[in-house]
């Protein structure tokens, strides 16, 4: 019994504490003063949208970060979406808060122009003069309210009723915060980084989706057509630079080594002359064949001499 007490009691601590942070994170919520934000955003607005061409250059090349992007994204609605003239601000429509890192916040409003609608988006930042500023006022509003005999709040209404001022009188901070800001005295949030958006419908941002992927496409093939004209007519620069010659020259051919001279071929043997067929020389046989007889038929030397004086000395064949 004792341990589901005990139970109960640590899921009642939770709930309250949840419900505590919860109402707390409500809290923080709603400080955020909404007409005081309006008001920034309204003189934002005001200040950069009419900037001259030399008020613009100006902003870009010396001004603060607030200056740079509000320059730059007013000229640009301008010159590439067109947006046309300006119409209002729209004090009393929908703002977004939405809380960063290090104590900021980006506040989101719309303003109408002729041909379409602007998103202007603005990131703040706390101011950390304004807890000074506010704390000697919050003082002085508690001295003038009790020498009054009234409560600071009750003062703050009798304060707007006499000078006909509409200041903010659903708490004292909201209060204090726009008497503040009217007054030249600082604020709870600075703006830091303005951003300029002109607003387009789906279908709109479709087309024009299409349009840069055609666009990128095309150069994409111009740019590789262009690559291979170039790279075709680099086989030309050598020619026209002269190159080509002088690598001729470095690398002319070594004249080519004599050829040997054909051994002439050895020359054939002259053809033997033909046998001349002797028997048919009658006289000559005869005459042999006398000789041979009367060598035969007498013993007288050889060198002796015929009766017929026909010596035969020796017999040679002839060369015709």
């Amino acid at each position: 019994m004792k341990k589901k007490i005990l139970l109960i009691s640590i899921l009642a601590v939770l709930i309250s504490l949840t419900g505590c942070s919860g109402q707390k994170e409500t809290e923080e919520t709603e400080t955020y003063n909404k007409n005081i934000l309006a008001y920034q955003m309204r003189d934002i607005v005001d200040q950069y949208r009419n900037l001259s061409d030399a008020e613009t250059e100006y902003c870009l090349s010396e001004g603060s970060e607030l200056d740079v992007s509000a320059a730059k994204g007013f000229r640009q609605i301008q010159t590439t979406d067109k947006v046309g003239n300006f119409l209002k601000f729209d004090m009393n429509g929908e703002m977004t808060i939405e809380p960063g890192a290090d104590d900021m916040i980006l506040v989101s409003m719309t303003c109408n122009y002729q041909n379409r609608d602007v998103k202007i988006a603005v990131s703040f930042k706390k101011d950390l003069y304004y807890q000074i500023d506010f704390e000697q006022l919050y003082q002085q509003l508690s001295l003038e309210a009790a020498a009054e005999g009234q409560t600071v709040k009750e003062y703050i209404v009798s304060i707007n009723h006499q000078s006909g001022t509409p200041y903010d009188t659903s708490s004292v901070d909201n209060w204090i915060a726009e008497y503040l800001y009217n007054n030249d005295y600082s604020t709870p949030y600075m703006p830091v980084e303005c951003e300029v958006t002109a607003i387009y419908t789906k279908g709109e941002l479709m087309k024009k989706a299409a349009q840069n992927t055609a666009i990128g496409m095309i150069t994409v093939f111009l740019v590789l057509i262009f690559i291979s004209f170039v790279i075709s007519l680099l086989k030309y620069i050598p020619k026209i630079l002269g190159m080509d010659k002088k690598k001729e020259k470095k690398e002319a051919p070594k004249p080519a080594a004599p050829k040997p001279k054909p051994v002439p071929a050895p020359a054939a043997p002259a053809p033997l002359p033909k046998e001349e067929n002797l028997m048919e020389d009658k006289e000559l046989v005869a005459v042999i064949t006398a000789a041979v007889y009367a060598m035969a038929g007498s013993e007288k030397p050889a060198n002796a001499e015929s009766k017929d004086k026909l010596i035969v000395r020796s017999i040679r064949r002839a060369r015709l």
